[in-house]
């Protein structure tokens, strides 16, 4: 049986699958992320460490399958952590953890020698230090001796791409999120490079995603025991091959990534024209640079529900059982009926880590408003809900505005796709239809459908993701409460925009 196998270099776990071309997991290895910590609290990886917990998955799926063909491997996973890699091909130096934000006095440089403005007509991208620029002023500027050793910098997919083929590729979307990318030129940025002393022979060739690199190298054989005639495909960001498997790759429908975090990710149809302005929605490139990508996020959102249940969760309010006692798929459906959505009067906005799009503002915090005292543990978490529908509303309306387009259906995957009372909640809020797609590995499944794209067995992206797209469950809108979510979304944006002010009053006095 051919197969084609993916690697995923994730911020929770690294992971890797083989599959079929028509999308069929046949094997999955998965680790914890090794994610080590200053004593200051910086993020950081070891690229080495990296490589090794790969190549040992890698080497024990292809035992596995040793009576299969495995005819291509293709990496994706997190984007903006860069690996610097000296003259002899050996990491130099620590890998800082994308989302580590020690680099945010070198993004408020940035905005002072450069300007915001300028960073987001070139990239697209608001000054936020979780992106690769900002680390590498921060790597100069800590070990000097190690980034002026480097010869190449790499994100993590692209340096396991390296490891395995020996050559240095990368495509649209993971360059986008450098800092360092014109998504309008479709190339490294002189003016960007010059500021941080670097130049474009220091980054990976930019190529469209299932560009076959070449064969693995002849001394990784021994060592991961791929055969000597499969090949490495150019992957992607891990959000955006999870795209193709979710069916939202069409300039119709986005992607909803629910997890800890939630992303938001509207992909365009081919040749539209790149949004000219900033509207708090980050820009960039997709797999394929006939596409751009729109970006927006909710910080924490399965977070606030955990935090949600954490403190409310063992109430006596919830008279019939507590999540404890209960479990996760029996406390749900009994409180919170998706065929009855509870009428809500208290406003939740969900900023427990800081506010993602449109404000992108770490400082800001979470907070009830309208909290009485006949209020109840089950009022909370509903209004939990609630606040991050409309947070999620907000974003979804700004993309369709930025867009210049109607977005039939979000799609959705991840943990928070099984809470079905939130979905319900969406499809009536957003008046939208939520689709559920059955798929359980939908970024690795992305990754290996790039190497069935790389072989011929599929035209395109757009081909393979209409081949292997199917859906678990349709979360259709009602109108029932309409004018009343409409009254309270309108009161959530105008709380919003009030605690935005508060919160930066806040911060001054610190």
């Amino acid at each position: 049986m051919d197969l084609f196998v993916s690697v995923d270099v994730g911020t929770t776990n690294w992971k890797v699958g083989a599959f079929t071309s028509d999308g069929v997991l046949i094997s999955l290895k998965k680790t914890a992320t090794l994610t080590h910590y200053t004593k200051s609290g910086c993020g950081y990886y070891e690229a080495d460490e990296v490589w090794e917990s790969i190549r040992k998955m890698i080497f024990e799926l292809t035992t596995e399958l040793k009576e299969h063909n495995i005819l291509t491997i293709c990496c994706t996973g997190m984007a903006e952590s860069v690996v610097g890699i000296d003259q002899y091909g050996e990491s130099v130096g620590r890998v800082i953890a994308w989302f580590d934000t020690d680099a945010m006095i070198h993004a408020l440089e940035i905005r002072r020698l450069i300007g915001a403005e300028t960073i987001f007509e070139i990239t697209g991208l608001d000054l936020n230090p979780i992106f690769s620029l900002s680390k590498l002023m921060a790597l100069k500027q800590s070990d000097p001796k190690s980034f002026s050793k480097a010869k190449k910098w790499l994100q993590l997919p692209e340096y396991i791409s390296y490891k395995l083929s020996g050559k240095s590729f990368t495509d649209y979307s993971l360059a986008s999120r450098t800092m360092l990318f014109d998504i309008h030129e479709n190339k490294w940025s002189k003016k960007l490079l010059d500021f941080i002393g670097l130049t474009e022979n220091h980054f990976a060739k930019v190529v469209d995603s299932a560009t076959l690199i070449g064969p693995v190298l002849r001394d990784c054989i021994p060592l991961t025991g791929l055969p000597e005639d499969c090949e490495v495909v150019v992957g992607g960001h891990d959000h955006l091959c999870g795209t193709i498997p979710a069916g939202a790759t069409n300039g119709q429908n986005l992607l909803d990534s629910s997890g800890t975090a939630e992303s938001f990710i509207y992909v365009s149809s081919s040749g539209a024209e790149l949004p000219k302005v900033s509207n708090g929605l980050r820009v960039g490139r997709y797999l394929t640079k006939d596409k751009y990508v729109l970006w927006g996020g909710i910080v924490s959102s399965g977070a606030s529900v955990e935090w949600g249940l954490s403190r409310f969760g063992e109430s006596k309010d919830f008279n019939l059982g507590t999540f404890s006692s209960m479990g996760h798929d029996q406390f749900f459906p009994t409180y919170f009926d998706q065929s009855n959505p509870r009428i809500c009067n208290l406003l939740f906005l969900p900023h427990l880590r800081g506010a993602g799009a449109p404000y992108w503002n770490a400082q800001v915090s979470a907070s009830f408003v309208g909290l009485k005292n006949t209020h109840t543990a089950v009022d909370m978490m509903n209004a939990i809900f609630y606040g991050l529908t409309f947070q999620s509303k907000m974003i979804v309306d700004l993309m369709e505005k930025a867009s210049n387009t109607k977005i039939s259906s979000m799609n959705t995957v991840g943990g928070g796709s099984r809470l079905e009372y939130w979905q319900q909640l969406k499809a009536n809020i957003h008046q939208r239809t939520i689709q559920v797609p059955l798929v359980s590995e939908a970024t690795l499944l992305g990754a290996a459908l790039l190497g069935a794209i790389s072989k011929g067995i599929y035209s395109s992206i757009e081909t393979a993701s209409l081949h292997c797209y199917s859906i678990d469950h349709i979360f259709a809108p009602s109108c029932e409460t309409n004018d009343f979510n409409e009254k309270l979304y309108r009161s959530y944006c105008q709380t919003n925009d009030a605690l935005m002010s508060i919160c930066e009053d806040l911060s001054s006095h610190h």
